[in-house]
């Protein structure tokens, strides 16, 4: 039944600790995405698309602190054969599945962000439900029938123009604005409109023009709130390469280097120090490898049931 039944609870165990926020206090900018674990082998649950940097891999879906992009909650999609209540939408499962463990950020002002795929009525309320509020891309059939006829209010419109429709009987607020094309946004709560400063290209002179352009408040607020996963995507990307491993040691691999991403996050946070990723690892590694050479040494003199007593076996180990 469990896709990913070669490592055991490591995926729970893991997940725990990443919940286990005693250490740090989360944020209350939150992201739900997807992560992917690239894999070209055979797997059940292996998935395909063109889109992503690695066509073929593994996914899973992150709750990550949006400015931070530290991993509060993770689990790996299970494909066809996941198990999840029957009124439940596979677009709302993964907010369901990762915000009800984590109690203790319900009814505390917390914000949710996420993309298009799980913007829906259902996912919404299930997160309302909790105290969280919501805001995320939408696609103009699932507006619940706020902001209707989007081709002929927005025909031949300049960008900057925008609307707010609130949808009847419910909180909610949906918001289209004209960029290169329409954006819809569903939002548990208006927002300000303001003004964004953009950069265009003159068609003619090929130059950069400054210009101002009205901008809903709620669309600046979502693209600083949806890069939490991406960010710690990125991270991870930057130093782990690996496309010779079987399915298992993929993942594990991949999970580790998250929780490497982890506390690297939370140690530049209590030290404030400026160092990289990079120096944290090496200085993780110099420290792990002088206490196995100091435990190595202490159990040199010690003939242990697990070590050999002979010469011979010891050269042979």
């Amino acid at each position: 039944k469990d896709a990913y039944w070669k490592l055991g609870s490591f995926q729970e165990d893991m997940s725990e600790r990443f919940m286990s926020l005693a250490v740090r206090n989360p944020h209350l900018k939150l992201t739900l995405d997807e992560f992917t674990v690239p894999f070209r082998g055979r797997h059940r649950a292996r998935c395909y698309n063109a889109s992503k940097p690695e066509r073929y891999h593994l996914k899973g879906f992150s709750l990550n602190e949006a400015g931070t992009g530290y991993c509060l909650q993770w689990y790996m999609y299970q494909g066809k054969h996941e198990e999840r209540p029957k009124d439940m939408p596979a677009t709302a499962f993964p907010a369901w599945k990762l915000l009800t463990p984590l109690g203790n950020l319900h009814n505390r002002g917390c914000t949710l962000y996420a993309d298009n795929w799980f913007t829906g009525i259902k996912t919404i309320s299930t997160v309302v439900e909790m105290g969280i509020d919501y805001v995320g891309t939408c696609k103009t059939n699932r507006t619940g029938g706020a902001c209707k006829d989007t081709r002929g209010f927005f025909k031949k419109a300049k960008r900057g123009k925008y609307r707010v429709e609130k949808q009847r009987s419910t909180d909610l607020w949906a918001t289209q604005w004209q960029d290169k094309k329409v954006v819809t946004i569903m939002s548990t709560h208006p927002g300000p409109v303001g003004k964004i400063f953009r950069k265009t290209v003159d068609k003619n002179s090929g130059a950069y023009t400054p210009s101002w352009y009205p901008c809903p408040a709620i669309v600046s607020a979502y693209n600083k709130g949806k890069v939490g996963t991406d960010r710690m995507d990125q991270m991870v990307a930057a130093y782990y390469k690996n496309r010779r491993m079987r399915w298992h040691l993929k993942v594990l691999q991949h999970i580790s280097y998250i929780a490497a991403f982890n506390a690297f996050t939370t140690w530049k946070e209590y030290t404030k120090s400026k160092a990289g990723m990079l120096d944290f690892l090496e200085s993780l590694v110099r420290y792990h490898g002088r206490a196995a050479h100091k435990a190595r040494k202490d159990n040199k003199d010690k003939h242990t049931p697990m070590m050999p007593v002979n010469k011979r076996d010891s050269k042979r180990n």
